[in-house]
């Protein structure tokens, strides 16, 4: 009977007039709410879910944002027969960002910018002899891996509290990616152009959860 009735449904779809499922036009994420952010990475290893104690900070001016991973499958055959085995192994990924080139500051030392112990007022003032120890100059200068937080708001903006509790109870979608390293960068320009664009490529140990605090400027 179960077999019949789901037959008569796969043959008599109304999917003229019909969606498959209707979701809430609200519930769609947009390429203008996605905020990325970044802070320095814990001490931790990545096997817990991410508590947050330093905050994060939103970079701007991020073109475009792409995640991939992959997984290692080996396939095993045995001598007498075609029948293979797919013993899963370990996965691994990697991110790439594109940003607007701008006067001060490129995109590798936006995602390292120490906010807390120094400002801007003073990092770019011209009577600060300490200037140059802040910038990075090349990926060599990186001594510390950072984490970065993805977030996407929905489009009905009734579907976002501002007070966050738990992870279960933050309606935002979410990624975060632990222990990060940039493994290249890149900038590029030509005659034509008017601005001027780079891109760094970046290996992640784990995603792992969030933990927000309830109101906290830490996500903001």
């Amino acid at each position: 009977m179960a077999a019949s009735n789901t037959t008569d449904k796969a043959t008599s779809w109304a999917w003229k007039n019909s969606n498959v499922i209707n979701y809430d036009r609200g519930s769609f994420l947009s390429a203008s709410r996605c905020v990325v952010y970044a802070q320095p990475a814990d001490s931790g290893r990545s096997n817990a879910n991410l508590t947050i104690t330093e905050p994060f900070y939103p970079i701007g001016l991020i073109q475009s944002y792409s995640w991939s991973e992959q997984k290692q499958v080996d396939m095993v055959f045995e001598l007498g027969s075609e029948i293979p085995f797919l013993v899963p192994g370990r996965t691994t990924g990697q991110l790439s960002l594109q940003r607007m080139l701008i006067y001060g500051r490129d995109l590798v030392n936006v995602l390292y910018y120490d906010k807390v112990n120094r400002g801007i007022a003073k990092d770019y003032a011209t009577s600060n002899r300490e200037y140059g120890q802040y910038i990075k100059k090349s990926l060599k200068d990186i001594d510390k891996p950072l984490n970065l937080m993805f977030a996407m708001f929905p489009i009905n903006r009734s579907k976002f509290s501002r007070s966050l509790t738990v992870t279960k109870n933050a309606n935002f979608y979410c990624r975060v990616f632990r222990n990060c390293w940039i493994t290249s960068r890149s900038e590029s320009l030509s005659a034509g152009q008017s601005v001027i664009a780079e891109q760094v490529s970046i290996l992640y140990e784990d995603v792992t959860r969030l933990n927000v605090a309830a109101d906290s400027e830490n996500y903001s």
